[in-house]
């Protein structure tokens, strides 16, 4: 970007449409000009690929309407929104099995509880795994350096526009209400794709709290 010679992330984003692309890249929609052309060219027959900062995946449409569009406009051109977050995985190598407390139990069990009726409801199993810095083979682990764990792994919510939720939308609904209609609709929360993870002994519940927070299930 060169701002001084008048060419912008606007005006470049201008410029590939001029090509008349099929497909579009957009690395970031930070301000209203690149927000407007993204989704012109979404209602143009281009398929726009893009990223927004927000805390969740329905938190993407008031994100669209403080850049300055209206939900009329821009509602149509969104087919999903996906959010991600990074986690990390617990180390195989030093990694201990334990029972979960009555405390996570539950906290587990109101996750699953709340997963869409479309989603097959996982057993919960009898153990899982942990990162204990209190070991000694956790201390001196050679594969993860005493870390307790060692890459990571996404933690992904896919919501997927409908009737419902355009209508929520146009209606002014609140995120809460937005979130619950893709839930009904069969989206899976970042908070319940992070547990299943931890039930295929991936990451951790306390890793999964870390990224994801206490999800408010009422809101829902």
């Amino acid at each position: 970007m060169n701002p001084e010679e008048n060419y912008t992330f606007a005006s470049g984003l201008r410029a590939i449409l001029r090509q008349d692309p099929d497909i579009i890249l957009v690395g970031e929609i930070r301000d209203t000009d690149t927000a407007n052309i993204a989704v012109n060219a979404s209602l143009t027959g281009h398929l726009v690929l893009s990223t927004l900062h927000t805390n969740d995946a329905a938190g993407a449409i008031p994100r669209l309407a403080d850049l300055g569009l209206k939900p009329t406009y821009f509602i149509e051109a969104i087919l999903a929104v996906i959010a991600q977050r990074l986690v990390r995985r617990v180390c195989p190598t030093c990694a201990e099995t334990y029972t979960p407390t009555a405390q996570e139990l539950a906290e587990i069990t109101t996750e699953i509880n709340n997963l869409p009726p479309q989603h097959p409801k996982p057993d919960i199993p009898a153990q899982l795994k942990r990162y204990n810095p209190e070991t000694a083979s956790h201390k001196k682990c050679p594969a993860c350096n005493g870390l307790g764990y060692k890459g990571m792994v996404g933690i992904f919510e896919i919501m997927r526009t409908n009737e419902e939720i355009i209508k929520a939308v146009l209606a002014n609904a609140t995120i809460g209400e937005i979130k619950k209609l893709a839930v009904k609709s069969g989206m899976v929360t970042l908070k319940q794709d992070g547990m299943m993870k931890v039930f295929s002994g991936i990451t951790t519940i306390n890793e999964i709290n870390r990224v994801a927070g206490q999800d408010d299930p009422t809101a829902r």
